[in-house]
């Protein structure tokens, strides 16, 4: 969904996002949010199969399965016996939820500071521009010493 206008000129007239146009922070935002989500989604059988795994082999129960294949079984064959993809899947939406929310702030505050860092340092950033352009004779024998 799109933003309210209200919140559009919030950012644009924000003293923290000075550099940056508005659509650039959404964009960097909403395309970490969605990456976070799917990430979430892909990887959650996985993450379901680890803790039922870890579970298994910190208990006191010889015969539960502690390998990830085993593990894998049992919970696509748990529930009815017939074998099903669900029980990997229970609980993803809140999984996905809180890992689009996370990264998407993550890249909101990472924008910000970019650009509040750009406006104090009047340039790019990077090793290059931190480090600075070394001139005359130390700068050639440190370029050559680390190509």
């Amino acid at each position: 969904s799109v933003p309210p206008p209200s919140v559009v000129r919030r950012f644009r007239s924000s003293s923290v996002f000075p550099e940056m146009t508005d659509s650039s922070i959404l964009t960097e935002a909403l395309s970490a949010s969605v990456s976070g989500f799917v990430a979430a989604g892909t990887l959650y059988p996985l993450e379901v199969v680890k803790t039922k795994a870890q579970a298994a082999s910190s208990s006191d129960d010889d015969d539960a399965p502690s390998d990830g294949w085993s593990v894998a079984r049992s919970v696509y064959y748990s529930g009815d016996g017939a074998g099903s993809l669900r029980p990997f899947y229970d609980g993803v939406g809140t999984s996905a939820v809180q890992s689009a929310v996370e990264k998407g702030l993550y890249f909101l505050w990472y924008s910000a500071f970019k650009a509040g860092y750009r406006r104090e340092r009047k340039g790019d950033i990077g090793a290059a521009a931190n480090l600075g352009e070394r001139t005359g004779e130390e700068g050639r024998r440190r370029r050559r010493f680390c190509s």
